[in-house]
């Protein structure tokens, strides 16, 4: 048989194998779905009522809070009943997802069918990954954010940095907290694409809102406000982290009910965030192309991370990164450790840590400390990231060799 056509064969059916499971896996009953929250947006839509759910008093409810954008999208799967319109999701996300790993490599130049192996660890790495088993079961949206993530990289490749501003629009449309993703254009001193970016952002939400109705404009700043902190929930953060363990809160027993350690938490994670996002800036201009790249993949990153809400799900963002720091680096000068270090942070990302509703067991003493998994594997992923920055400086001297590079 042809070698090509073999590879082809291989691909094919590691993809059937990976893709047909985790749709099975995401569509069977478990009561962890959060597409009923969007479903409901496009119904109300759909009838004409109010997107966003008045609230009153302090409690939360279950209520959207993004840009119209997702429930305009759904208008028509909302007319099925909701367990047939999330099959229908599920099926979308898990084609999206498909694409955001033939993206990335697009966006680096990976050849499958030259590297068998790179893109099998790409396709297994992305399926067979714990926040991605969430992504999936939740119905959410954050597979959309990594296809515009994924779809950067092609964009930062060929230097369409306009391109890259509107997928950074288009991903803040889907998910506020994402418009910081215009960092990375900062970083590499395209203030005019940044600009633009912002632009289309602005421009998205007239638009949307001209559709939805401009009294829900209102509406939508007030629950962006209410919903910036939710105390409530387990939130995979530097805020979150140090509330749980740090201070009273309802989610568990802190270790320490210390305002002293509270504080000196926050300023270390913090610190920690933005002494690499100032790095970052300040060497954007000398960077290499895989310094770009790790740069790209640090930024959503660092608003998962920073941000005061943060589920585990969010963290599928950091795909980018690990793919990159684990295919990108093995072939540089002592980049082998680095590649490891990142398989490693893989594996702790892939076990099944508690989350959000959390068990009873996860609440107080040593068991807790479970609960910290994904947070602690983004934060040692930060400092990795920052350190083969760093690390490529070492080489400045010489041209970098891009290890993604075709025919690589």
């Amino acid at each position: 048989m042809n070698s090509r056509i073999l590879r082809v064969l291989v691909l094919l059916l590691a993809l059937k194998c990976l893709a047909a499971e985790a749709y099975r896996a995401a569509v069977a009953p478990s009561g962890l779905s959060n597409y009923g929250e969007y479903d409901q947006a496009a119904k109300r839509l759909n009838k004409g009522e109010p997107l966003y759910i008045h609230e009153q008093g302090s409690e939360l409810v279950n209520q959207y809070v993004s840009s119209p954008l997702i429930p305009e999208l759904l208008r028509p799967l909302a007319r099925f009943p909701v367990g047939t319109g999330l099959h229908l999701w599920v099926g979308f996300n898990t084609v999206l997802l498909v694409l955001a790993v033939v993206l990335y490599s697009l966006g680096t130049g990976l050849r499958p069918l030259d590297a068998v192996a790179p893109a099998l660890l790409l396709l297994f790495t992305a399926f067979r990954f714990w926040p991605t088993v969430l992504e999936l079961a939740m119905g959410n949206v954050d597979i959309i954010l990594l296809a515009a993530v994924c779809g950067m990289f092609i964009c930062d490749r060929r230097g369409k940095w306009v391109w890259l501003a509107l997928l950074a629009a288009l991903a803040a449309l889907t998910k506020t907290w994402m418009i910081g993703a215009l960092f990375y254009l900062a970083a590499r001193r395209k203030w005019r694409a940044a600009t633009a970016g912002v632009v289309f952002f602005a421009a998205g939400l007239a638009i949307l809102f001209c559709v939805a109705g401009w009294k829900e404009f209102p509406q939508w700043i007030e629950i962006t406000r209410r919903y910036s902190s939710q105390p409530m929930i387990v939130s995979h953060s530097v805020a979150g982290i140090a509330r749980m363990y740090f201070s009273p809160n309802p989610v568990m027993t802190p270790w320490v009910n210390s305002p002293a350690l509270h504080a000196l938490a926050l300023a270390a994670g913090y610190g920690i965030l933005l002494g690499g996002l100032f790095y970052l800036w300040w060497n954007g201009p000398r960077m290499n192309q895989r310094q770009a790249r790790l740069c790209l993949g640090l930024t959503p990153l660092a608003l998962i991370l920073g941000s005061s809400v943060s589920h585990q799900y969010y963290f599928i963002l950091a795909l980018p990164l690990l793919w990159t720091l684990i295919l990108g680096s093995a072939e540089t000068p002592g980049g082998l450790g680095v590649s490891l270090a990142a398989f490693a942070l893989y594996v702790a990302f892939s076990i099944p840590s508690p989350g959000d509703p959390l068990p009873e067991a996860f609440k107080h003493g040593v068991k807790s400390a479970e609960v910290a998994i994904s947070f602690v594997s983004g934060m040692l992923l930060w400092g990795l990231g920052l350190f083969a920055v760093m690390r490529d400086f070492s080489f400045a001297q010489r041209p970098a060799a891009d290890p993604l590079a075709p025919g690589k």
